[in-house]
């Protein structure tokens, strides 16, 4: 898999006739967004708007014994049509929205914090 959009294995949540659902999506070029499983485990998926009208995603995965790191896209889409997701525009914010979710987390004495996805 790659570390951008191409590749990846998508959590995307949309309101389809009023409701907000939630769905799993491989991505395998820009022109291709087929809803399907992911190739880790995923369990109790959906999606709420949050009380500032943004839609959030809920879910528990299971991360691959040994993983360090996840590299993660974001993206705000351009629309649904008939419960399909729409291609989003290639715009330089949209191909930059990437990042590294590190999973090992080092701290320093007496420092605490925590990590939320």
């Amino acid at each position: 898999m790659g570390i951008g959009m191409v590749g990846s294995q998508a959590l995307v949540a949309f309101k389809d006739k009023g409701f907000v659902v939630a769905k799993t999506y491989n991505i395998s070029s820009y022109s291709s967004i087929v809803e399907g499983k992911l190739s880790f485990e995923i369990w109790d998926l959906e999606a709420r708007v949050a009380n500032d009208g943004k839609m959030v995603i809920y879910c528990s995965l299971k991360i691959p014994a040994g993983a360090k790191k996840l590299n993660q896209v974001w993206q705000v889409g351009a629309a649904v049509s008939n419960g399909q997701l729409m291609k989003h525009e290639l715009g330089k914010a949209n191909l930059g929205s990437m990042g590294e979710l590190n999973l090992v987390e080092t701290r320093a004495k007496g420092v605490h914090g925590s990590i939320a996805f």
